[in-house]
């Protein structure tokens, strides 16, 4: 028989266009995965002083998964964490989209690819010089006018209009004439400043991800994990920035140009304290996964209700991300709130809007009573009892049923007692060195 007759026929979206087929990674590129992952979990320790995982049993074993991470402060660090917590807690790889512009980055490149990480690329990093100046018209902050420019030839409706030094850029919802264009949306208050007089400008065509979201899709069609940080940029703020809608659609066509995929979302909240600091803490919340119901599926498939259907995940998204990045201002009070909810909550599953509040109002109380005798032996018993779990390697979710398990003991021996022999041979040399020191003090 040959192999044309026994190949099945190649998928095609609902315009008619040719979905890629989705290629089972080499043995020797898994290992190539799970020896990165490795190396980056023992870098991170070193530089953390903690990376504790919450909720991670929450994390799916099986099945498409795409983890939503936020907030984002660092591009390399966040997608480096995430992806060795993930490894070592559930056994699951994520391949995370990396924007193109970093894909020419010697190093970063070969760690995507090791990674299996899907290219994406942006406007913002097609900005060219344009034809011109411009300003903003005095009455109206999305109206750009144009001195010597040709924006009928030189722009495009939906592609980008930006300053230069990356000020700001914003998108181009419709071109006039050569010399004025309307924006959609107005740019940030630091651009409006600048284009109060003429100014030097760029411009980007608006760029087509089909062949982006053709890889997604047959990603999670083979069941496999996606990480994305919807906020589209890494920023040092501690709230959400507004999130983009491209993991949205994601999910819904994954499940419409695949049916049958049942394709679970799993917010992550990355929590950093004194992230510019050695040896400072990070907490990685792992939310309930979110579930994509029929009819919502069904919302989407109609071309006059897709809009909608996207909003509405994203707003489900938005809130699962809410409930897991709790603003706290120090490692403590994070630590004394997660455990105060689940004694609160009794393991049970609240709805995320009433989880949101629930933090919010933990924490207020915290800061109010935080110096309060009771507040601090509560304080001290949490910090004990979160040591003694960290020491028998034993989750808060599993205590009321844990059993003893000699093998899984055994392997914990192991593992401790090589972390121990390796680094003496290195450490014996500077113990010598410095004992006459601590010796004659």
């Amino acid at each position: 028989m040959s192999s044309s007759s026994s190949s099945s026929p190649q998928p095609v979206d609902k315009e008619g266009n040719v979905i890629q087929r989705y290629h089972d990674p080499s043995w020797l590129r898994l290992v190539a995965f799970d020896i990165l992952a490795w190396l980056l979990s023992v870098t991170f320790s070193g530089f953390f002083r903690e990376i504790r995982p919450r909720g991670a049993f929450r994390i799916p074993k099986s099945g498409p998964v795409i983890f939503v991470a936020a907030p984002h402060a660092n591009q390399f660090v966040d997608a480096g964490l995430l992806l060795g917590q993930v490894f070592k807690e559930a056994n699951r790889r994520i391949s995370f989209l990396i924007a193109d512009k970093s894909m020419s980055v010697k190093g970063i490149r070969q760690m995507a690819n090791v990674t299996l990480s899907i290219p994406v690329k942006r406007a913002q990093d097609n900005l060219k010089s344009a034809s011109g100046e411009i300003t903003l018209d005095k009455t109206n902050p999305l109206k750009v006018i144009g001195f010597g420019t040709k924006f009928t030839k030189e722009a495009m409706v939906k592609g980008l209009i930006g300053l230069p030094k990356s000020r700001g850029n914003t998108e181009i919802a419709e071109i006039v004439s050569d010399t004025e264009l309307i924006l959609k949306k107005e740019f940030k208050k630091t651009a409006t400043e600048i284009l109060q007089n003429k100014t030097p400008y760029k411009l980007a065509d608006k760029i087509n991800q089909r062949e982006v979201y053709e890889k997604v899709f047959s990603h999670l069609a083979h069941g496999e994990c996606i990480g994305i940080f919807p906020e589209g940029g890494s920023h040092d703020r501690t709230d959400l920035l507004p999130l983009k809608a491209g993991v949205a659609i994601m999910a819904l066509g994954a499940m419409q140009h695949s049916p049958g995929t049942d394709v679970k979302i799993v917010p992550c909240g990355m929590n950093y304290f004194h992230p510019q600091k050695f040896r400072s803490r990070c907490v990685i919340e792992f939310g309930h996964p979110i579930s994509i119901s029929s009819d919502l599926l069904e919302e989407y498939n109609n071309p006059e209700t897709s809009k909608k259907a996207v909003g509405d995940l994203l707003a489900t998204i938005e809130h699962g991300l809410r409930a897991v990045t709790v603003t706290c201002p120090d490692y403590e009070t994070l630590m004394v709130v997660q455990a105060a909810r689940r004694l609160y909550t009794d393991g049970k599953n609240l709805p995320i809007p009433l989880v949101i509040e629930l933090n919010r109002r933990l924490v207020d109380a915290y800061q109010h009573f935080k110096n309060e005798p009771d507040i601090i032996s509560l304080r001290e018993k949490i910090f004990s009892y979160n040591e003694k779990l960290k020491a028998v390697h034993l989750p808060d979710h599993a205590v009321e049923t844990a059993q003893v398990d000699f093998i899984r003991n055994l392997g914990i021996l192991i593992q401790r007692s090589l972390k121990l022999i390796f680094p003496f041979p290195t450490s014996t040399p500077r113990c010598c060195l410095v004992y006459p020191c601590v010796y004659h003090r």
